[in-house]
Formats: C-alpha cells, sequence, structure tokens
C-alpha cells in the first residue's frame, strides 16, 4: 500500500511541475506578444503621424540628425583628445 501510495504522491508531484512548466512558457509566451504587440503599435502610430503631419516629422527628422552630427562631432574630438595623448 505505501509503496501504491508513494507512486501517487510521486505522480501528483510530477503533474504539478510540468503544470507549472507549462503555466511559465504559457505567461512568457504572453509576454513576448505582448511586447510584440506594442512594438507593431508604436510603428503604426508613428507612421501615421508621419502621414498626416509631415513637416513635422521632416522637421523632426532633421532635429535629430542635427543632433546626431553634433553628438558624433564632440564624440570624435574627445577621442582624438584622449587617444592623442
Amino acid at each position: 500500500m505505501t509503496n501504491e501510495s508513494e507512486s501517487r504522491q510521486q505522480a501528483r508531484e510530477n503533474l504539478n511541475k510540468q503544470f507549472e512548466k507549462a503555466k511559465r512558457r504559457a505567461q512568457d509566451s504572453k509576454a513576448q506578444q505582448t511586447e510584440s504587440l506594442k512594438t507593431e503599435l508604436g510603428r503604426v502610430v508613428f507612421d501615421l503621424a508621419e502621414e498626416k503631419f509631415p513637416e513635422e516629422a521632416q522637421q523632426r527628422k532633421r532635429q535629430s540628425a542635427a543632433t546626431a552630427f553634433g553628438v558624433g562631432l564632440a564624440v570624435g574630438f574627445l577621442a582624438r583628445h584622449v587617444l592623442g595623448r
């Protein structure tokens, strides 16, 4: 009787472990899908904003490019100064 009882207990524990693993996989999958949908929604909203406000979008792109250029110059200057020593 004890062996049968222990066997049932072991089977129950194994089933609980499998259930917990499946539950974690489902939660991970849900989180990944949520992030993917958020990213896609962001792209769609951004594209829509560019369609509805093209002048503002172009201005923002120019500002971003100018900022990136300025940062690049600063980094290049610092790198040259540090490596030149």
